[in-house]
């Protein structure tokens, strides 16, 4: 036997490999569409996705349209409208792109944290290729994350190589620094600077040592600063018109705990064993399902065990597990940002620790190599072929909300979804169905009236379309979708009421060009020219394209 002979893997072939593999997985993004679910807000109704000073500067000093802080998340989609339209290839290509740099970043920090090529290669792969990573990759407004994830794990790798290479002041501010931009495209990383305390812990460094304390200062103070962003988009998020149902924002504080740590347990099981993955995991309707009460046991105590168990004998295992619960635990729903006790994609960035966890528990459960390295390849193809189904799910809009139905039949939000993506390709049948099984399913979903009333309006049933707009209204009193719709409808039966339903719409969203455009057509067909051509005119300023040639001769 020839002891010189080199070992097959080395850190070049372990990234190409890597490599390779997440592009056969993920290269059927480029089929992909936009979905309708915020790739609207984001991207294809974004007034200010044009690639330019004033939509920049608004980004980073006012935030987004849809009431989120993510400005260089922001840049990065109007780069690509720059380059590519609204064509989806563009975005979904760059979702993969990114994702590669930040999977080749994972690799060399698990490498660097567990000092084992052969760590490294599995962690990173499971990383790559989990079928969690398509509501990031296959999905246009997963940007956020990647983007996010990769400045997160840029700072985290140069943090290490800091703390690894005499601690070069250098290194320490440009670790600074790609926190700053992970911060700037999105807040889930937030607690990172416990990240860094637990990793000085880990490597015995002395953490309440003034150098250390000074060096962490400029980290927590920019969660702090980024953190009261936060809260002040969760209050903007309570504001009539943010889209998140009355009965998640009104969810008692107590039931949000014991959901989160639902949340918890769910998201370990689900990255373990990855087949009820969805778009939407929503609230159960009936009321706190037990299980959730047992999570409270089973997440509080895996937690606890965690920190005394690393506190004592700090080992990788432990620290990986730290990393998980430290990198996912802002997005435990207790202040509610989704319709849903979960989402897939915040497992994104906390994913790497959970598996370097399993890996290291693996190899000391497994004690022949021949056998570990069998269990995890068919591990690793099992994904592979989950995850490039779970892609192929997020193909169109009707897709990805039919699988979530699949799951979870009473959601309504997903019936509303697909309803309105059948709507926007004329199925008005297929989408008012959608629409009354939404309403049957949770009768206090504003959303669903007002859709509904949608498709009324365009099938001539004018009396049935007030009716479900005055619910929509009593549901969500300060709902201007629903005033200017009804507006219309009333309009349309000779009811002069319909100019306060304009004016409210207007009031309400005054940064809505299309409600400035259905009063001033309102006001045109009542032969007030001169108030009509200047809504028009204010609409067309605002980015509306005025598309109806009338109404462009009239308002010359």
């Amino acid at each position: 036997m020839n002891k010189n002979k080199k070992p097959f893997l080395n850190t070049n072939r372990a990234l190409l490999i890597i490599i390779i593999t997440t592009i056969i997985v993920f290269i059927g993004v480029k089929n992909n569409t936009f979905v309708g679910w915020d790739d609207e807000v984001y991207i294809t109704q974004n007034p200010y996705l044009k690639l330019s000073v004033s939509n920049i500067k608004h980004s980073f000093l006012e935030g987004e349209y849809h009431r989120m802080y993510v400005p260089l998340t922001a840049l990065s989609l109007s780069i690509n409208e720059h380059f590519s339209g609204l064509s989806p290839k563009g975005y979904l290509i760059t979702n993969l792109l990114l994702h590669l740099i930040s999977v080749v970043l994972c690799f060399f920090i698990i490498k660097k944290l567990s000092n084992n090529l052969s760590i490294a290669f599995w962690v990173s792969l499971i990383f790559a290729i989990h079928p969690v990573q398509a509501e990031v990759v296959a999905y246009a407004a997963g940007r956020r994350d990647v983007l996010y994830t990769l400045f997160l794990f840029a700072s985290y790798f140069v943090y290490l190589k800091y703390i690894n290479s005499k601690e070069s002041g250098k290194y320490l501010s440009i670790s600074i620094l790609f926190f700053t931009l992970s911060l700037f495209s999105k807040t889930q990383g937030l607690l990172f600077p416990f990240l860094l305390i637990a990793t000085d812990y880990l490597y015995k460094r002395k953490i309440f040592s003034r150098k250390l304390i000074l060096e962490k200062i400029p980290f927590f103070v920019l969660s702090v600063i980024f953190g009261i962003i936060t809260i002040a988009i969760l209050v903007k998020q309570k504001s009539p018109e943010f889209h998140i149902s009355r009965e998640v924002m009104e969810t008692p504080i107590a039931e949000r705990i014991i959901y989160a740590f639902f949340g918890f347990v769910n998201y370990i099981i689900n990255a373990i064993f990855p087949f009820k993955l969805s778009l939407i995991h929503p609230y159960p309707l009936s009321g706190v399902p037990l299980i959730a009460y047992i999570s409270v046991l089973l997440g509080g105590g895996l937690g606890i065990y965690a920190l005394i168990a690393f506190v004592k004998k700090r080992e990788l295992w432990q620290f990986g597990l730290l990393f998980f619960i430290i990198s996912i635990v802002l997005m435990l729903q207790i202040f509610p940002n989704s319709y849903g006790v979960m989402n897939d994609h915040y497992m994104y960035a906390a994913l790497p620790g959970l598996a370097l966890s399993i890996n290291i528990l693996m190899k000391k459960l497994i004690k022949k190599s021949s056998v570990y390295t069998s269990v995890v390849v068919l591990y690793i193809l099992t994904l592979s072929v989950i995850s490039i189904k779970r892609v192929e799910t997020f193909r169109t809009p009707f897709s990805v909300y039919s699988d979530v139905i699949s799951k979870y039949p009473d959601s309504y939000v997903a019936y509303n979804n697909r309803g309105t993506a059948f709507y926007n390709i004329g199925k008005l049948v297929e989408a008012k169905a959608d629409f009354n099984s939404s309403i049957e399913i949770y009768s206090d979903n504003a959303y669903a009236y007002n859709n509904r009333a949608v498709i009324n309006i365009a099938t001539g049933n004018f009396q049935d379309a007030i009716s479900d707009l005055n619910n929509a209204i009593s549901l969500k009193s300060e709902y201007a979708d629903a005033y200017s719709n009804r507006a219309i409808a009333k309009a349309v039966l000779g009811d002069n009421s319909a100019i306060g339903d304009h004016n409210k719409a207007v009031e309400l969203s005054p940064q809505e060009p299309k409600y400035r455009f259905n009063r001033g057509v309102f006001y045109i067909q009542n032969n007030n020219i001169e108030l009509g051509c200047k809504d028009i005119k204010d609409a067309e300023n605002m980015g509306l394209e005025i598309t109806i040639p009338e109404l462009k001769n009239i308002c010359r």
